[in-house]
């Protein structure tokens, strides 16, 4: 019977064989298909293997389903055949599988196939020193593709992310993603770069003026969300943000200044213990689209509703459940205009 072959992304591999391989020695690594069946049959090799993580079964399953599992060098990994009384729990003349299972699990689950390397025959007393080094993460797989500011963006991106996959609240919990999948949506949203870059020199600006810091990643997803509102307004908002020049101190932005400044104050507690005050990204990021909102009618306000804006502003969180809708300079004026109107309308009424 010769070669059993199966198609995976456009190019012919052989399926590897359902029985593992039995070398008393390392073997050069074999370039395989693993199906899900014989996925399947090697999980049953999975001797005193560590638990089981679900995150990492459901970020291979995914890459999988959607093709992104590359091949990248790394290995299942059998050990040499066991020796009679070798170990309890492993039949004498079995291998073990020492390396692979939340491959080998994601494969079953996505019922997809994937390509990868196979090596057979390992010592199975080096089990300890697999999986041991520090997981990649997606900051450096930007850092590796010659991104600046790599943490920043990857954490913008995230952010970007995790609202346009109705993640309004930004727990981070209910959108997840691979590395590749995050490769894939920056891909798709290179304009995420300048909202870095812009949250970044916010940062640095507010940094110098006022000695606090911003959160840089929700300000980087501020900036992308006004951009997509309002292109032209967004570049003076931010640089206001990060600077104050030259704003009265009853402007919104001066006001949403003071309240980022405030929500890092240190308290002093008893026995001189300190406890940083943390405010949620979700509610940092209410305050950044109200700010919004009220510049943008900032020219057509009252002196009243100014004074309104800044207490409210001040006193902290509100819409602890709905987030403030994002507004253009056209709406705010025509929201204006109706306010007028509906107010001279009742004037009339009065007067009749």
């Amino acid at each position: 019977m010769g070669i059993v072959e199966v198609v995976v992304n456009g190019r012919n591999y052989p399926v590897a064989p359902v029985e593992p391989e039995l070398h008393e020695h390392p073997t050069p690594a074999h370039l395989y298909a693993i199906t899900p069946s014989v996925a399947q049959a090697w999980l049953g090799y999975n001797w005193r293997n560590r638990n089981q993580r679900e995150g990492g079964k459901r970020d291979y399953s995914a890459d999988m389903a959607e093709n992104n599992f590359a091949i990248n060098g790394t290995t299942i990994t059998f050990s040499r055949p066991l020796g009679k009384g070798e170990d309890a729990d492993v039949p004498a003349g079995k291998p073990v599988l020492m390396d692979g299972q939340h491959r080998l699990e994601a494969c079953v689950r996505s019922k997809t196939p994937f390509v990868t390397y196979v090596a057979y025959g390992i010592d199975p007393g080096v089990r300890p020193t697999i999986d041991t080094g520090i997981k990649r993460s997606f900051s450096d797989v930007l850092q590796m593709r010659g991104e600046g500011n790599s943490v920043v963006l990857a954490s913008v991106v995230r952010k970007v992310h995790a609202w346009r996959n109705g993640d309004q609240h930004l727990t981070m919990k209910k959108v997840t993603a691979t590395n590749m999948q995050m490769a894939e949506f920056f891909q798709e949203h290179p304009e995420i770069r300048r909202s870095a870059q812009i949250a970044a020199r916010a940062h640095s600006e507010f940094q110098l003026t006022t000695g606090q810091s911003l959160r840089q990643s929700v300000v980087g997803l501020a900036h992308w969300l006004f951009t997509q509102a309002d292109e032209t307004m967004a570049p003076e908002f931010f640089a206001r943000l990060g600077d104050g020049a030259e704003m009265p101190l009853s402007h919104p932005i001066m006001a949403l200044r003071r309240r980022l400044v405030k929500d890092q104050t240190v308290k002093k507690q008893v026995y001189t213990r300190r406890e940083i005050v943390f405010v949620p990204d979700w509610t940092q990021l209410c305050y950044y689209i109200r700010t919004w909102n009220a510049h943008l009618g900032w020219e057509l306000s009252t002196e009243q509703e100014r004074e309104t804006f800044k207490a409210r502003v001040l006193l902290g969180p509100m819409d602890s459940k709905r987030m403030p809708t994002i507004k253009t300079l056209k709406q705010v004026g025509s929201d204006k205009q109706d306010a007028l109107d509906d107010a001279e309308s009742d004037e009339m009424e009065k007067g009749a």
